[in-house]
């Protein structure tokens, strides 16, 4: 299999430089970082603490052949990376166009290095992640997601397939904005409290729940103490070298819970692991309960996870 490696680069400045100037412009590059500026300026934050700065470094490259640039962009720290950034100290994102001035984010993840495999039966190439140690996961792009996903791991040093994983209710949505009873949990929850836009939550891995304890006062009218937010296969808690994955559940007075699905992964922030999860989040009409459509950029569509201190 044919290999090609993203070496690392090192810019000296908060703002992105691109080392291989293609059709992309300034601008546009700007634009394509914007995509993840929210956990950028988490970095740049923690990075700040410790008297350290964030640097960020891009490079243009056409990874699937389509003949539109995409962006890998590194970011690390002069100082701290290593209790901002994990082991590994820099995160690493690839950044896919649109073609039409928009950008997603297809992978993002604490790298050494981005490894890429081409494949016979696909235009996107596997990629194997870089980091300590002898043997590295493999990530594949999944259809009809438009993001990688991991693929096979390490196990004793040779390369393990993961299997899909199993269903994981039978209320999981079978597409996009599947209506389903609001869960309400009564048993008792083992895990530490979270801070969820104001309210705060328990992230119990080991059920795979994240469960409303304290909803915030604005909406309090509509989320109940115990209202399940996301139900998944279960994890280790803290452990940044696993993907998370499961159903998220969107809330509306009078409605029944919106679901779609969701994975993500912890990111060491201030030597504090934070959980983001991610997923095309069912969107509602002003007016009635229906589902009108989805989006990958409202506010739920990025479900954010801090440790609460209290």
């Amino acid at each position: 299999m044919k290999r090609y490696s993203v070496p690392l680069l090192i810019a000296t400045c908060l703002s992105c430089s691109s080392t291989i100037a293609l059709s992309l412009t300034q601008p546009e590059i700007k634009a394509a970082v914007a995509t993840v500026a929210k956990s950028s300026q988490d970095y740049h934050d923690c990075l700040r603490a410790g008297g350290g700065k964030l640097e960020q470094t891009t490079e243009v490259k056409d990874i699937n052949g389509d003949g539109l640039d995409d962006i890998i962009l590194t970011e690390t720290g002069t100082a701290g990376a290593s209790m901002c950034f994990g082991m590994v100290g820099q995160q690493m994102s690839l950044l896919v166009s649109d073609g039409a001035g928009g950008w997603r984010t297809a992978l993002s993840v604490p790298a050494a290095s981005l490894d890429f495999i081409k494949r016979a039966d696909n235009a996107w190439p596997d990629i194997e992640i870089g980091g300590p140690g002898f043997c590295f996961p493999i990530w594949r792009m999944q259809e009809g997601t438009g993001s990688y996903d991991i693929w096979k791991r390490c196990d004793n040093g040779r390369h393990v397939e993961v299997k899909p994983s199993a269903p994981v209710t039978g209320t999981g949505p079978a597409s996009i904005g599947t209506q389903v009873p609001v869960e309400i949990n009564k048993a008792r929850l083992d895990g530490p409290p979270y801070d969820h836009n104001g309210s705060i939550v328990i992230v119990d891995a080991a059920k795979g729940l994240i469960v409303y304890d304290r909803p915030k006062k604005s909406i309090a009218a509509t989320v109940k103490p115990g209202t399940v937010l996301f139900r998944g296969q279960p994890w280790k808690d803290g452990d940044t070298d696993i993907v998370i994955k499961g159903t998220a559940y969107v809330f509306k007075k009078g409605c029944p819970a919106a679901a779609y699905e969701a994975r993500g992964t912890y990111h060491p922030t201030y030597g504090i692991s934070k959980l983001t999860l991610e997923g095309a989040a069912p969107m509602r009409s002003k007016t009635s309960c229906d589902i009108v459509g989805h989006t990958s950029v409202g506010s739920n569509s990025k479900l954010v996870f801090d440790i609460a201190i209290e």
